[in-house]
């Protein structure tokens, strides 16, 4: 916790005069920001050479650094420039406020760095290059604009969500990169500059982001998907073709091109769990061939939208799973909760919970989320015990084999009913297995969608191919998937709900 608070008295000037500051709490010596002191910046220009924010005492203990305006210069003319580790660098203000943040020279973001609440940040490499080991990240409405002549090295996570948006404008390079469009109501991150092939730059969606590629061409980055209603901005008029190919590792290759057949631009795209990109070319418009897990539409100013549509597999608010202490709506489950398991034949605790709220009536193709209702009896007496609504692709265990629930749909005993909108449960397990669900055997969370490490570092063999869905489960699931062929048909036939026993016959009385 802050010991001091240090508001800049306006100017240009030195961080380390302590006549540009005015302290409130207890003086230091000399009386300057200290590692766990806070600053307030309204205007003036304060230049901390060669020493981390907010102070020079290089701590791993870091203060908070408001700001409503003016700017702050980190320049390394030796050593030391940059943010410690704790640090918070924030503008916030429900009145936009206007801040800049320079980087000269080399410097080491090992905080966060937060344009929130309509607050405006620049964050401007003069030179140098600028390392990001912590969170760069822009919320609630607010805008972090990434400009300038230095280098961007991403080796931590930048964020944007709940209507933030974050623009790159300056160079970017590093491995191991992260950047995340959202988890709760989603963000806008704009790329305006080029991107190196590497698998390494993970663009992860999670909950209804977009991601604005205004120069596709230079585009190569790793386009993560694992949810549905969320876009990529490809920033031209007209996209006639896309191909769609194997590639080498865990990620298909996208190829974009216009109406007279010259390439956009390529990128990667890592389908999630039993996701399948079909392989192919497709043209989209009146009487194209489309890939149902992409859909097209006209953006602001003309720009194409790309939604990308699938759905991952997950529980309707309201079910209840069985634990080893009775049912429990899933949302009230916790981590650590043991589950009686039908294929590993154990307690399995969960590891994580995740919750989505989707809204159905943006969606593009709300079909694709809209929730699939197993009506109290389908699979036999109490299965389910009383009517269990699934996300689409949400595989239940029937015939030896995991169907997701889509295929199964007979207008009767299962239906998809639209909504305006849903709110959807995962339930991680250490391994993918059968749980009961209103009384009904359904999967967990097929492991591997939302650890950022996990995306970088995922070598199983998850390689685009029409059988792309089988062969992730040969690898994590715990049981073979069906989408076709007599195990479906026998599911499908068993799926049809309780049928009522033929009133026997009266036998004929004798004359």
């Amino acid at each position: 916790m802050s010991d001091s608070t240090f508001t800049w008295n306006g100017g240009t000037g030195a961080a380390s005069d302590e006549t540009n500051w005015t302290v409130t709490g207890p003086s230091n010596s000399p009386n300057v920001p200290l590692s766990d002191d806070s600053i307030v910046m309204t205007t003036g220009d304060a230049q901390f050479t060669n020493t981390p924010l907010p102070g020079p005492d290089n701590t791993v203990y870091g203060g908070t650094v408001f700001f409503q305006g003016g700017t702050i210069d980190m320049i390394n003319a030796g050593g030391g420039a940059g943010i410690l580790q704790q640090t918070l660098v924030l503008v916030s203000n429900t009145v936009a406020a206007n801040a800049t943040l320079t980087s000269q020279g080399d410097s080491t973001n090992n905080g966060t760095i937060d344009a929130d609440a309509n607050g405006n940040l620049t964050f401007s490499l003069v030179s140098g290059t600028a390392t990001n080991s912590g969170l760069v990240q822009a919320l609630n409405g607010g805008t972090l604009s990434i400009t300038g002549a230095g280098t961007f090295v991403n080796g931590g996570t930048v964020f944007a969500d709940a209507g933030g948006l974050v623009v790159v404008s300056a160079p970017v390079s590093g491995t191991n990169s992260y950047w995340s469009m959202g988890t709760t109501s989603g963000g806008t991150i704009e790329i305006n500059t080029g991107i190196a092939s590497s698998l390494n730059n993970i663009f992860d969606f999670q909950s209804l982001g977009t991601l604005k590629l205004d120069q596709l061409s230079t585009f190569h980055g790793n386009i993560f998907e694992p949810g549905g209603g969320d876009d990529v901005d490809i920033g031209v008029a007209n996209v006639g073709t896309v191909v769609v190919s194997s590639a080498t590792g865990s990620s298909v290759s996208v190829l974009l091109e216009d109406a007279g057949g010259g390439s956009l631009g390529t990128f990667f795209l890592t389908p999630f769990g039993s996701d399948i990109f079909q392989t192919g070319t497709f043209t989209y418009g009146p009487g194209g061939t489309n890939d149902p897990n992409i859909a097209f539409g006209a953006g602001p100013g003309g720009d194409t939208i790309m939604s990308l549509q699938s759905s991952p597999a997950c529980f309707m608010a309201g079910t209840a799973i069985t634990t080893d202490h009775g049912d429990v709506a899933v949302e009230d489950l916790e981590v650590g909760d043991r589950l009686p398991t039908m294929i590993g034949e154990k307690l399995a605790p969960i590891v994580w919970i995740g919750r989505r709220t989707i809204d159905c009536s943006r969606h593009p193709r709300p079909q694709l989320v809209w929730p699939v209702r197993v009506s109290a009896g389908a699979f036999g007496h109490g299965k389910p015990s009383r009517d269990l609504w699934l996300s689409p692709d949400h595989a239940i265990y029937a015939q030896g084999a995991l169907i997701p629930v889509k295929h199964l749909i007979n207008g009767s005993s299962i239906t998809q009913v639209p909504r305006d909108s849903v709110t959807y449960y995962h339930v991680k397990l250490a391994q993918h297995d059968v749980v009961l669900a209103n009384g009904l055997e359904a999967e967990s969370y097929l492991p591997g969608g939302t650890d950022s490490t996990i995306f970088a570092n995922n070598d199983g063999p998850i390689t685009l191919h029409p059988d792309l869905s089988s062969r992730v489960w040969e690898a994590e699931g715990c049981a073979p998937l069906v989408v076709t062929g007599p195990i479906l048909e026998a599911a499908r036939r068993q799926a049809q709900g309780p049928r009522r026993a033929s009133a026997p016959r009266r036998r004929a009385k004798a004359a």
